[in-house]
């Protein structure tokens, strides 16, 4: 299909999202994706070994850093905003999450989900 040569999976962030789904917490990937591309992520990449399901904007009909976006998510997962908390390495999409009442982390390189969760009681 093509998309081998822009999928990077962060294989230390995977293990940490899997510690958080064995403590117990629902990891969901959100994302700006058109239909065939989000499928490969979830099928041939695997993520869907790596979270309880997806948002993504296609299927959603808007975008990241769009407040519909943010808040067709919580409405979908049924869950007040700031029971919600994004990962995301653009900061336009971090500052749009945290507008519509999200906790939100900007992922660099280097960065630490643990770390990250200790400032944040969600």
């Amino acid at each position: 299909m093509g998309f081998e040569n822009d999928a990077r999976l962060n294989i230390e962030l995977l293990e940490e999202l899997h510690q958080q789904r064995e403590a117990g917490k629902k990891v969901y990937l959100a994302t700006n994706q058109e239909h065939v591309r989000a499928a490969y992520l979830i099928e041939v990449l695997g993520l869907g070994r790596h979270c309880d399901g997806m948002y993504y904007s296609a299927a959603l009909g808007s975008r990241k850093p769009d407040r519909a976006f943010f808040e067709q998510v919580a409405a979908l997962a049924g869950l007040q905003s700031d029971q919600l908390l994004l990962v995301d390495d653009t900061p336009a999409n971090v500052v749009a999450a945290r507008a519509c009442g999200w906790n939100a982390i900007e992922w660099r390189k280097g960065s630490s989900l643990s770390a990250a969760l200790t400032e944040i009681e969600i």
